[in-house]
């Protein structure tokens, strides 16, 4: 059994919803939802990995583009960051 951090109702270990407080276990949140393993892995690592090779593979490598890469490693890094650490919970 474990505590929810914001009503510290009791909840099972496997709960991924408090009953108390409505408060969702997940791997990370955006714009009110919480995304599970599945949509953090899409969201987070495949899609910006997508945008970071399409324009290598159409315009070469260009100097602007490590640029690209940079801002686009950020979102995969912090979802493989979070997939790490496990699940937070999030109101």
């Amino acid at each position: 059994m474990a505590t929810c951090p914001f009503c510290m109702e009791t909840i099972h270990d496997e709960a991924i919803v408090c009953r108390g407080c409505g408060a969702q276990k997940g791997y990370t949140t955006a714009n009110g939802a919480v995304y599970g393993k599945s949509l953090t892995v899409a969201f987070g690592i495949i899609l910006p990995a997508l945008f970071l090779i399409a324009p290598f593979v159409v315009f070469g490598a260009l100097p602007i583009l490590a640029i690209w890469a940079i801002i686009l490693a950020i979102p995969i890094l912090w979802s493989i960051h979070r997939l790490n650490t496990g699940p937070s919970w999030y109101r």
